[in-house]
């Protein structure tokens, strides 16, 4: 080595040389004296001898080729080259491994005596074979591990994976790992090479087995301990933990699904169903409680009717259920990349997103300050970005159904709607989409046409308020029935206690006489009253003669109770039947809210100031009203009162 590297042997002393001075300079921190400088040198003399020798070792021809050169001025990255020659010498070391084991075993056969058969050749081969593939396996497996730990995707599909997973060991750990350790690309690698997220947390079809006393089921044991763990939860990469309630303020945790239904009640809002289920039992139970299983079946049976509707099978159920824990649990603890791969294996794409930005956005607000904020911030517009990209593109397939999929409850996220979610996350973006603005619309004018909020058209829904809708079906422009062939009746495309404005089956059924035109006459009668717009409208002018007869009781009629029957003149009798229909309608209003639990419908009933205002003059009208009739003896009381 030394006579081939002669010419070259001063400028190597001379670049290791300084490549060791510097190194012990770092480490002794340049403290020395007199007698440590002669043996440091001595050390520094023996260390360069032996890195001079392999160092030419290493160049000569026959091992040079395995050199890796790295340019620190190329946009490699470090980690994959190192690892690419690890992989490479790996790849050499069992190839020489299994020329060495085949020259060996020709030897043996050549020199044995008797001559082997050539069975026994065949069974000497394939046992060479299965124990040199489980060796690789093995290694290869070692070397994923390797890869996740430096995150080196490209070189780990390569050199690998290879496009299969047939020769990695423990495939489900791995994908395990790549969840915990936050690497999307080898999560989506795994995922598109045929891993089963369900298949691993819901093991032995756990999904849809029944609850007994001797073998209690419990769905997501193994989703909760591996994914919730407490330090996952505690994060300092996510705020997850300010939103779980529990005594224990300094290490938080979640270990069962109630703690979870829990925490995206927080977070989105309890107009959400719950989502977490430890058997298949429960599930029925708390569906069968809320109504939601008649629904659902209602739902299906009209789905049904559509050709291209088909019912799922468990498994395709189980697998969307999978991806949506896994994409709720990936935006939980902030991994959004991980969360993007899991969107993409997704179909109810538009509300997940919707979700993802209501969730981002709270954590938004509990974040101080610092770049975690700007990065809920960034995440929480790239999924509005993501949703109204979406539902753009389902408008241009088809305006109708894009209006049906934003208004649509979706069974999978708890019963919600798009437009719910957006409008409770203020996506104001998403919500100004036209897509949305013509599904608002649709509500608003029901059965009537959309036309008619144009300016041109606001004459005849003039008339038709004031007519109390008799003149409205010859002036105000209607939805098209659609075209009936035969006299059979159309089926059902909607729920029938549902936003129904794009069945045709709510326009022309069902029929009051035989007479087409009377029939007609009378369902666009009963059309125009149900439309949110003739509603408001009709509230609005009750609202303004309230108005006119509170004042004028007030101002002109307001006197003592008299010994007569009725006490009080008429005026005042009628003030007070509309004020407490306005209170009845109030507590329907509350009642009725998005909310299913009473706390959600006070917090959301609330929070609005005008509510409130409300709520205070229902209140003095009825305490001044109980005043006026217990101090009315004489006329200074009364006018105290």
């Amino acid at each position: 080595l030394v006579e081939l590297f002669q010419p070259y042997k001063e400028r190597l002393e001379k670049d290791l040389d300084l490549l060791i001075s510097h190194d012990d300079d770092l480490s002794k921190g340049k403290k020395s004296n007199d007698i440590s400088n002669n043996t440091s040198k001595v050390e520094k003399s023996n260390k360069l001898d032996e890195t001079l020798r392999q160092v030419m070792y290493c160049l000569q021809p026959a091992v040079r080729s395995g050199i890796a050169v790295f340019n620190l001025n190329s946009d490699d990255n470090l980690s994959e080259t190192i690892f690419r020659t690890v992989c490479k010498s790996r790849q050499k070391y069992f190839e020489r491994k299994e020329s060495d084991q085949n020259y060996m075993s020709v030897r043996h056969e050549t020199n044995s005596k008797p001559p082997l058969t050539t069975d026994v050749k065949r069974h000497h081969a394939n046992s060479r074979q299965h124990v040199n593939r489980r060796d690789q396996n093995a290694q290869r497996s070692q070397l994923l591990q390797l890869a996740m730990d430096w995150n080196c995707i490209d070189v780990a599909k390569e050199l690998i994976l290879q496009n299969s997973l047939d020769n990695i060991l423990n495939q489900k750990e791995a994908f395990l790992n790549a969840l915990t350790r936050d690497l999307p690309e080898f999560v989506y690698e795994f995922i598109k090479l045929g891993i089963d997220p369900s298949k691993i947390f819901f093991e032995n079809n756990i999904f849809f087995d029944d609850d007994t006393p001797l073998r209690p089921i419990y769905r997501y044991r193994k989703f909760l301990q591996r994914l919730y763990s407490n330090d996952a939860v505690n994060s300092h990469k996510t705020q997850l933990r300010d939103f779980i309630e529990t005594d224990n303020v300094v290490r938080k945790h979640i270990c069962t699904t109630d703690e979870l239904n829990n925490v995206l009640t927080t977070l989105i809002g309890d107009y959400m169903h719950k989502l977490y289920f430890n058997s298949n039992a429960d599930e029925i139970k708390y569906r069968a409680s809320w109504g939601l299983i008649e629904q659902n079946v209602e739902q299906n049976q009209i789905n049904a009717q559509n050709p291209d509707h088909h019912v799922k099978p468990n498994k395709e159920i189980v697998f969307d259920i999978i991806m949506r824990d896994l994409f709720i649990w990936a935006i939980l603890m902030n991994h959004t990349e991980m969360a993007q791969v899991f969107l993409s294996h997704m179909k109810y794409r538009i509300c997940a997103a919707l979700i993802a930005t209501k969730i981002l956005k709270q954590y938004h607000h509990k974040t101080r300050y610092g770049d975690l904020r700007d990065n809920y911030e960034k995440n929480a517009k790239y999924f509005e970005e993501y949703a109204i990209a979406c539902i753009k593109q389902c408008e241009k397939n088809d305006t109708d159904l894009a209006c049906e999929i934003v208004l649509q409850r979706i069974e999978l996220y708890g019963n919600v709607t798009c437009l719910q979610i957006a409008a409770d996350a203020k996506d104001k973006l998403f919500i100004a989409t036209p897509c949305c603005v013509q599904a608002m619309n649709n509500m608003w004018y029901n059965n009537i046409h959309p036309e008619q909020s144009k300016k041109r058209n606001k004459l005849a829904m003039a008339i038709g308020v004031f007519s109390f809708g008799l003149l409205a079906p010859l002036w105000v422009t209607f939805r098209d029935p659609p075209p009936i062939a035969t006299d059979e009746k159309p089926e059902k495309s909607l729920q029938s206690y549902g936003i129904h404005y794009s069945d045709p089956y709510a326009t022309p059924f069902h029929r009051y006489t035989k007479y087409f035109s009377i029939n007609n006459y009378m369902h666009r009668i009963k059309n125009f009253h149900r439309a949110l717009c003739m509603k408001y409208c009709y509230h609005w002018l009750s609202y303004c003669f309230f108005l006119l007869l509170f004042s004028y009781v007030l101002l002109f009629n307001f006197q003592p109770p008299a010994a007569s029957v009725p006490s009080i003149h008429w005026t005042e009798i009628l003030t007070i039947m509309l004020v407490s229909i306005m209170l009845i309608e109030e507590i329907h209003y509350f009642v009725s809210q998005d909310s299913i639990t009473i706390p959600g419908k006070c917090k959301s009933y609330f929070r609005d100031l005008f509510k409130i205002m409300t709520l205070i003059g229902f209140i003095l009208f009825y305490v001044g009203l109980i005043l006026r009739f217990t101090h009315a003896d004489d006329e200074n009381e009364f006018v105290a009162a």
